[in-house]
């Protein structure tokens, strides 16, 4: 047998799925082992399956089980001196090496896989979790039974939503349930897309919806309150717009008692284009502001989501990208489709889902999810390289469910969590 060495993972992978041989199946000692279930793989503390079932020597254990490399990890690991490993009732490594015991130091029964697994499956492990590709089956997933691809899309697609479920129920916490302000919040952080989100977020805390909503239809205050908050008004332009939004803030900070708490170097301008500076963002997140009566009606009930997102900024952006200088000619700021499709797949999807999981309505969590097959894909340098060896993105679910695969798997070089990865490395029969 060559010489192997890998992560614990993959023994993981091999004990989890009982993907070893079972003939003459005996512990380090030569007490007779028989597996009625391998357990559950715990993604806690402790061993890392918990709920096995075996018969040793005629026995019937129930309890955990370990996995290691060598036997001498459970020594490295401090594992004698923990209680929570005092009912391991197998050791299962690759190869031992020592003989350890329990915190009462009574010997563990030890399974060696080292000559149990059949040579080809590790080696294609191993060429998978070496490949220099960082989408590692780059070459092979054509192979795959589209059943499989499916199955690990439809798992991404529920992690990356649940994961932003997550992050707003978070934002709702600290915002003691006020869902109006969560959803001003995260449609803000959206506002940001990727380079800007955190400053708009940041924004959307410093500038609570409640003053915002006073100035439902009054763009100019509506835009004070949100470049004076921002850190965009503290400079002496001289420019009639920028003037008047600075009198605005300076009245309505006072009024309100807001602070200005941000810095305009806090915004990303570098390697953007000029239609997506944050001023222009702002500008148009104060334009879809003053279009929506009810944030939690907009998210929750109803549909006009492309009309207000598409609602026109100040016309005084029209020839501006910035305060400080006038563009040569006029340009559209409306939001363009895409970006449009962008807010409604990372915005009202998610906070649709987070506030019917909030509610335990499961219905409701899955309509949120059909709304994503009702959108077009995302067209970004994630779903092109997927889409270029043949996997579809037709639809805002598949180039959804790609970003989660390729972010969360691929990058991580998770074959074995994946049902892609698992169907190269040991194929149904």
């Amino acid at each position: 047998m060559p010489n192997h060495s890998f992560k614990e993972d993959f023994l993981q992978y091999i004990w989890q799925y009982q993907f070893f041989s079972k003939i003459n199946l005996l512990s380090t000692t030569g007490d007779r082992i028989e597996i009625l279930s391998p357990g559950f793989l715990n993604s806690h503390s402790g061993p890392d399956f918990y709920n096995a079932r075996l018969v040793i020597q005629e026995i019937e254990w129930h309890g955990t089980v370990e996995i290691h490399y060598k036997t001498s990890d459970w020594i490295k690991h401090n594992h004698t001196s923990d209680k929570a490993y005092n009912n391991v009732i197998l050791h299962v490594v690759w190869e031992r090496d020592v003989e350890p015991v329990r915190q009462d130091g009574t010997k563990i029964p030890t399974l060696e896989l080292k000559n149990k697994i059949d040579n080809s499956l590790i080696t294609k492990y191993k060429n998978l979790i070496s490949s220099e590709n960082i989408i590692p089956c780059t070459n092979l997933i054509d192979t795959i039974d589209s059943l499989y691809v499916t199955s690990m899309l439809e798992k991404t697609i529920l992690e990356r939503i649940e994961n932003k479920a997550k992050e707003i129920l978070a934002i709702l916490d600290k915002n003691n349930t006020n869902w109006e302000e969560t959803i001003y919040q995260w449609i803000g952080k959206c506002y940001g897309f990727k380079v800007n989100s955190e400053p708009f977020l940041q924004l959307c805390q410093q500038l609570p919806y409640s003053v915002i909503k006073k100035y439902q239809t009054k763009s100019k205050e509506t835009e004070g309150l949100l470049f004076g908050v921002s850190g965009f008004l503290s400079n002496n332009y001289e420019d009639e717009y920028y003037k008047t939004l600075q009198k605005e803030f300076a009245y309505l900070s006072n009024k309100h008692s807001i602070k200005s708490g941000m810095d305009a170097s806090e915004w990303k301008f570098l390697r953007l284009r000029p239609a997506n500076f944050p001023t222009i963002r702002l500008a148009q997140f104060a334009a879809f502001l003053n279009s929506v009566p009810s944030l939690s009606d907009f998210v929750l009930v109803n549909r006009t989501w492309n009309d207000c997102f598409n609602s026109k900024p100040n016309e005084y952006w029209q020839t501006h990208y910035h305060f400080k200088s006038e563009s040569s000619s006029k340009q559209s700021v409306r939001l363009g489709k895409q970006s449009i499709e962008n807010l409604i797949l990372n915005a009202i999807v998610p906070l649709r889902f987070a506030h019917a999981w909030y509610l335990n309505d499961e219905e409701e969590m899955e309509n949120s999810i059909e709304i994503l097959k009702n959108l077009k894909p995302e067209a970004n340098s994630i779903t092109n390289k997927y889409f270029t060896f043949g996997l579809q993105k037709s639809t805002g679910y598949e180039s959804q469910a790609l970003v989660q695969l390729h972010n969360h798997y691929c990058v991580n070089k998770k074959c074995l969590q994946c049902s892609i990865g698992n169907q190269l490395i040991y194929p149904e029969k």
